[in-house]
């Protein structure tokens, strides 16, 4: 089989497995779409009540672009009530797929690495909170950037104006692109000598830093970025705590949550020793990939320190915010993958890092089902009732239809 052939049937395995693990992890994601918290109170209601009006409008401080974009247009072409949170779930799943054809389509690594870095997204041992939804799409968008930022300033050709429509979706849906300012000036000033050559690859890294400055401006005029309560300490113990569990919790699973202060201590120590040793290493490479993503999985995990600064110890995978260790740990892992020359060895030993994911996944992540608030039942109701109020998940969360509102 020619090159090409073998590429593509692994890209194809590749999607068939991550769509496997999809459906092991969120079973009636596919069986039976319920809405997710602001996409069904936020999303939804809004492009029900406004139309694309709402398309800019702003929650928690930011944009949600493609979210918005999403609702907006299914309200637009009028799809069923009933079916909306199947078209959501499944603009969910379309990201991923493009997002994994990305990584077989445009990175400049070899095809048993691709494999590694695809099968990362899904298979990490997370809570699937961000899996599914398009409440936190966010997450998947913030990676493209990665993928098209470490390819050569020649293959931005040919795919410019698909890059210019993924970044503007990304660069306006959540601060993802604010905190990825300091990386996209870095690599302006790395490529400073040839970049002027290439005016397409120059304007989306301006774009790209258009784009968080005005996510910036909305946080600083909408929103605050804090997201615990407490007394700031300089040295509390959490953000040791919090560097510990990011990167220990994909090798330990929950047994890294409960170990002795001494046993994190040196934990961390000895993750950030590997991190500035990634660093270096990936900084020296030909080839920037593992750089870029590693940067800005750092980038995120300050960007979270920040914002739990006050209480930075209730930073757990289970508990406040599993979403937060998702970029920072799968970027770490691409970064891994990324140094390791291609061997049998090393085939051999990400294989066994892949099958400790999915016995993690199994053990510690389990199987997650939504209640069912019978959304059906509910949306056949909504052009019939004055108000409203649509129970959805997480349980306590509602939405809130008014007739009276819809333009």
């Amino acid at each position: 089989m020619k090159p090409s052939g073998i590429k593509r049937l692994l890209f194809l395995f590749s999607l068939f497995f991550s769509i496997a693990a999809l459906y092991y992890l969120r079973p009636d994601a596919f069986s039976n779409p319920q809405f997710w918290g602001e996409e069904g109170s936020v999303f939804f209601a809004d492009a029900y009540h406004y139309g694309f009006k709402s398309l800019f409008n702003v929650c928690h401080g930011y944009h949600q672009l493609f979210p918005r974009f999403i609702a907006c247009s299914a309200q637009l072409i009028q799809i069923p009530y009933e079916y909306i949170p199947t078209v959501y779930v499944y603009s969910w799943l379309m990201v991923l797929i493009t997002l994994i054809s990305y990584i077989w389509f445009r990175l400049e690594i070899d095809n048993a690495k691709k494999i590694f870095i695809s099968l990362i997204l899904v298979i990490i041992p997370l809570q699937s909170e961000i899996i599914m939804n398009l409440t936190n799409v966010q997450w998947l968008l913030a990676l493209f950037p990665v993928i098209i930022f470490s390819n050569s300033q020649l293959r931005n050709g040919k795919w410019f104006f698909i890059d210019l429509l993924i970044l503007i979706f990304a660069g306006l849906t959540a601060p993802n692109f604010t905190i990825l300012i300091p990386l996209f000036v870095f690599l302006l000033l790395k490529e400073r000598k040839t970049i002027y050559q290439n005016k397409r690859r120059l304007t989306l890294f301006f774009l790209s830093i258009i784009f968080g400055l005005i996510e910036l401006v909305s946080l600083l005029v909408n929103g605050d970025i804090t997201r615990s309560e407490g007394t700031f300490k300089l040295f509390n113990f959490g953000f040791i705590k919090y560097f510990f569990l990011e990167y220990a919790y994909l090798f330990l699973g929950k047994s890294a949550i409960g170990l002795p202060a001494i046993l994190i201590i040196i934990g961390g120590i000895l993750f950030l020793l590997i991190i500035i040793y990634l660093l270096i290493k990936t900084y020296k490479s030909e080839k920037i990939f593992g750089f870029v993503a590693l940067v800005s999985g750092m980038l995120f995990w300050i960007a979270s320190v920040i914002a739990y600064r006050q209480e930075p110890e209730s930073l757990n995978p289970y508990f406040t915010a599993p979403r937060n260790f998702y970029i920072p740990s799968v970027t770490f892992l691409w970064a891994l993958v990324f140094i390791f020359k291609t061997n049998l060895r090393t085939i051999i030993l990400f294989s066994g890092l892949i099958l400790l994911f999915l016995i993690e996944t199994i053990i510690f992540v389990g199987r997650r089902t939504f209640v069912d608030y019978s959304w059906k039942t509910y949306a056949r109701r909504i052009p019939k009732q004055d108000t409203l109020k649509i129970p959805i998940n997480p349980p306590g969360w509602f939405i809130e239809i008014d007739n009276s509102k819809k333009e």
